[in-house]
This record gives C-alpha cells, structure tokens and sequence, in this order.
C-alpha cells in the first residue's frame, strides 16, 4: 500500500486508525497515467477494500509479482505462545457462536448501566488526557516533518472533538455495533492462529477487505462515516517534470481539511508512489539476501534499481530522496 497514502490516514484517524476517493470498477492498473490519477486510484482502492488491487496498482507488474511471491517470507513465528494461541481460540469461539451477540449482549449492559452511573462524567477528561498523550506522541516524533505534526495535530483535534460528541454509552448503538463484530468474526470463518498463519496471499487479503469492511461499519454506527471521508479526496500537482512530481492529497475529515504530501516517481511510462517502491525494493533485497534455510517461503530475487534518465533534475521543491532516484541513485 503507498506509504504516503498510511501516513496520511494514520495521520487522520489517529486513535482509531485508517482513512483515504471516489467510486470506481474495472480492471487495476499497474501505477498511474498521470501523478494525480496514481494517487486517486490508491485512495479509490483503499475505500473499496482491494488490498491486493493496492499493491497491483503501488508496484510495476515484476516488483509484485515478487511480492506476492515473498508473502510470509519475513514471518516471526517464534513470537507466538501458547497463551497467544489460547487466548485468540477463545475470543473468536466467543464472537463466533451462534447466540454471540445475545451473550455478549448481556454481559455488556451491566457495564454500560456502570458507566453511566460512574464513568459518563469522566469522558470529557479522558478524552482530553487522550488527546495529550496523542499531542506529545506527535511532538516526539522523528520521523515526522513539520508539515506532518501540523496535519496531525489537525487530524488528532478532529477526532478528539468527534470523540467528545459521541454517546459512547448509548444502549442501542452499543448492541448494534456488538452485530458487526460477531458479524464480522463469522465471516472471517478464522478459529485458531494456526489458520491465521496458513492464510496464503489471496486468502489474507480477502479477510483484510472483511476487517476494513468491518471497521467502517462500526464507526458509522457511531457517526464516523469513512466512506464520506474518502470520497471528499482531492489532489493538486504541486511540481512535475516529467519524472519527478509531487502530488498534495487533501480532505475533509468532520469538518477539518487534511493534506499529505507525496512524491512520485517515473517508471517504463507510469507514475509510482517513490517510498511505496523504494521501500518494497530495500525489503525485496534484504530477503533476497538471507540464507536459504532462514525462511521457508520463496524469496524475490534482488530488484532493479530505480532508475531515471541521466538528464533528470527534479524540482527545488523535491526532497533530496527525491533527486537520488531521479539521478538513478536508490541510497
């Protein structure tokens, strides 16, 4: 998936995660005819849950071919414990059984009727603590620019004030969202974590689109409509020479515009997200690179660099990343 178009959503959705345009159907193409369209097709494919079309789209036709044939190839399976498989075995037995929603249901009222009583008043101050602790996050961070601690101190007050207004103790919408997640878990058809780590590529994605499917429904039912958010996606071409072009996309996220810069690169005729390809290709041969018997799964061979016409010269606007690719140059 293109790094700029995550950043950006991480940006705006920052406690709850994800965002990004408008409909579309027919077959996914590899990159862009032009940069604004390379990055309205990203946003397109996010919104309808086509995580394979986003790395179809993200990567020239021989970089995903690689990719989908490392799926897996970096996984840490040592990491998982007994513990972790018991305790993933009972939650999805839980969500998965035929009267879920009813027991959970049950459970949960209990604990509203305690918030009501008891929590309801300390929301405001929660959130705000919240919103802090989010605010020093941003502030701390390296690897963000200055640009990008505007956006999401932008991003985090929305979403602090939408939090702020929600009636998270509401009965109804409390059991309506409990539907959607035993909904949710029976159609990912996933009991043990075994099944989880046998999932092939097609297979992963395909429940990806579920959760993502999932995760819109759920925060609708709380007046957080992503799907309104992604079709009020607009770009403008800030810079381009031909090879090297930067593309601002913005929108509107509960009332508050966001904005996220990324940069796009020239290849064989199509436009690419440069960090989306830059960062598959260092992946791509750091696997390449590992012993046979380190992993089970197949391993791309090296990539090519990425590598633009001598004559290139980006623009000033354009980070020096930027013009290393543009000079054929990928460190």
């Amino acid at each position: 998936m293109p790094k700029a178009l995550l950043r950006l959503l991480a940006l705006a959705l920052l406690p709850a995660l994800l965002l990004a345009c408008s409909r579309g159907s027919g077959p996914v193409e590899s990159g862009g005819a032009s940069p604004g369209a390379a990055v309205l097709e990203s946003v397109r494919l996010l919104r309808d849950g086509n995580f394979d079309g986003l790395w179809r789209h993200a990567l020239p036709a021989a970089d995903y071919a690689a990719y989908r044939a490392s799926w897996g190839a970096d996984r840490d399976r040592s990491r998982i414990t007994p513990e972790n498989r018991q305790q993933f075995a009972a939650t999805m037995a839980t969500l998965t059984a035929p009267d879920a929603q009813q027991q959970l249901w049950q459970k949960l009222q209990p604990q509203l009727a305690l918030y009501e009583r008891k929590y309801k008043s300390q929301m405001p101050t929660l959130i705000g603590m919240l919103e802090t602790i989010g605010g020093s996050a941003i502030e701390r961070s390296t690897t963000l620019s200055d640009a990008e601690r505007q956006q999401a101190r932008s991003a985090l007050l929305a979403v602090g004030s939408w939090a702020q207004g929600v009636d998270w103790g509401d009965p109804a919408k409390a059991k309506t969202a409990l539907g959607i997640l035993t909904d949710t878990a029976r159609q990912l058809n996933l009991h043990t974590l075994d099944q989880v780590d046998a999932l092939d590529y097609a297979q992963a994605n395909a429940d990806y689109a579920l959760l993502w499917g999932g995760l819109k429904r759920l925060l609708a039912v709380y007046g957080l409509s992503l799907d309104d958010v992604l079709d009020s996606a607009q770009v403008k071409v800030l810079s381009n020479d031909g090879h090297v072009a930067v593309v601002r996309l913005r929108f509107d996220l509960l009332g508050k515009p966001i904005s996220s810069d990324s940069t796009l690169i020239l290849q064989d005729g199509r436009w690419y997200d440069r960090d989306t390809l830059l960062d598959w290709r260092k992946r791509a041969a750091a696997l390449a690179a590992r012993p046979a018997a380190a992993t089970s799964t197949a391993t791309p061979t090296p990539p090519p660099a990425i590598v633009a016409p001598a004559t290139t010269r980006a623009p000033a606007t354009v980070p020096a990343a930027a013009r290393s690719v543009a000079a054929g140059r990928t460190h």
